[in-house]
């Protein structure tokens, strides 16, 4: 019974023939990229870049890196295309450029932030760096920790922003982890290519036992830690003002107070600057927050 069923089915399997996809004219207009190899078969071609739509891309990559270098709002470009079409209307590039904000979103994050990282990675990898640290906390209550990697190159220092890296807690124990999988294992950098750490004077980060430098210098001795040097003059600045009487520091305030609401006195006060040969300053208030503010 069962050599009958075996039988009957190498007949069936025999009489099946393998069916082959003809080619088909109108995949040309529908997909330039296919061709026609011969009967039976089927191939992409290679696609010959026009160089107008080269220029385009091209155009497109300068005004983004142009709105990152200052710090520009994404939704400017939703109007720089029709601006461009309009100055140049006889140009086929401004013609056809098509730049919108979510364009240049994706070109931020995925074309010049992957591309401008995977370049410092590189540059981490093979040779010496110092990194310097802050943690954040933004309006969404989130922490993070931002880091950059300062590197020399051809005679020349340059810092440049590495990562932004999200934290749960900002202890110096959570924190080094963070940095430990982010920046050195995830990216495959060596510590002992870190010479550098600088940071803010806070016990988190300068800790001689339980700090942030304490875990660096476990990993590497000889890693040079600086600590930021603003923080150290704004202390500075702060402790001798405490000894000199408060009515120095109100005093200050009390003459900013007096020009600041009143047009016409800082009119007289400018009048005074020019009669006297000087050069009109603008009244700063003091702050407790700005730097050396009480310097």
């Amino acid at each position: 019974m069962y050599e009958a069923e075996e039988q009957e089915t190498e007949k069936i399997t025999k009489k099946r023939k393998a069916y082959v996809q003809a080619f088909r004219e109108c995949w040309k207009q529908k997909f330039k990229w296919v061709e026609e190899k011969n009967e039976k078969e089927t191939r992409c071609r290679k696609l010959v870049e026009d160089p107008v739509e080269k220029q385009i891309k091209e155009a497109e990559l300068k005004i983004e890196m142009f709105i990152v270098e200052h710090n520009l709002p994404f939704s400017l470009v939703d109007h720089l295309s029709e601006l461009f079409n309009s100055i140049c209307p006889d140009c086929k590039i401004c013609k056809k450029l098509a730049f919108k904000r979510k364009k240049a979103t994706q070109l931020c994050t995925s074309v010049i932030g992957s591309t401008c990282q995977r370049d410092l990675v590189n540059d981490l990898r093979n040779g010496h760096f110092s990194l310097i640290l802050d943690e954040t906390t933004d309006i969404s209550t989130s922490k993070s920790l931002a880091v950059i990697a300062r590197t020399v190159k051809k005679a020349k220092i340059s810092d440049r922003f590495l990562d932004l890296i999200k934290v749960e807690s900002a202890t110096a124990k959570s924190l080094f982890e963070a940095l430990k999988i982010s920046v050195f294992e995830g990216h495959n950098i060596p510590f002992s290519n870190m010479i550098g750490f600088g940071a803010d004077n806070c016990s988190v980060m300068m800790g001689d036992v339980n700090g942030l430098k304490a875990l660096f210098q476990k990993e590497n001795a000889s890693i040079v830690t600086i600590g930021c040097t603003c923080h150290s003059f704004h202390l500075c600045a702060s402790y001798a003002c405490e000894k000199l009487p408060s009515t120095v520091e109100q005093f200050c305030r009390d003459i900013y107070n007096y020009f600041s609401n009143s047009s016409k006195r800082s009119m007289k006060l400018k009048e005074c600057e020019i009669f006297c040969d000087e050069k009109p300053h603008r009244l700063l208030r003091p702050s407790q927050t700005r730097w050396l503010s009480l310097g």
